[in-house]
């Protein structure tokens, strides 16, 4: 048996994938969106309505996928969704630490105190990314025995 056939350690990715992002969406649903929109327009990159549209839309994406991901419900679509946002966070983080930004904190888990700065959050997120790779492993190899 492979270990990408270990569904304790496929289970294990999933909690800890998915149990980040839905906690990390429901930290910033709980509060005010207009506090994660300000947070948004602090990596400047978007404002306004752009930074309004993100802070209303992107807890609820990070809330209901992180929850599919950690109960297994649609879990391709889920992992895509959560691995998605690993890719444009990466970069994002990456640009500001670069541009020399000062963010005391990423805002990721909203307003509530969880400070986290820009090489930390570069850091976990990688960690992240890298902890994705044996579910879609194992995803693509599910697909290609059932075709």
């Amino acid at each position: 048996m492979s270990r990408l056939d270990n569904r304790y350690l496929l289970l294990a990715l999933r909690i800890v994938i998915g149990g980040f992002f839905a906690f990390a969406g429901f930290m910033k649903v709980i509060r005010p969106w207009q506090e994660f929109a300000a947070q948004v327009r602090g990596y400047e990159i978007v404002g306004g309505v752009y930074a309004d549209l993100i802070a209303q839309v992107l807890p609820w994406f990070q809330l209901i996928f992180g929850l599919f991901l950690l109960v297994g419900f649609l879990p391709r679509i889920s992992l895509a969704v959560a691995t998605g946002q690993l890719l444009f966070f990466i970069p994002v983080v990456a640009s500001v630490i670069i541009r020399g930004i000062p963010l005391d904190d990423c805002g990721c888990f909203g307003s509530i105190g969880i400070q986290e700065t820009p090489p930390v959050v570069l850091v976990r997120d990688t960690v992240l990314l890298v902890l994705s790779i044996p579910l879609w492993l194992h995803h693509l190899r599910d697909s290609r025995a059932t075709e």
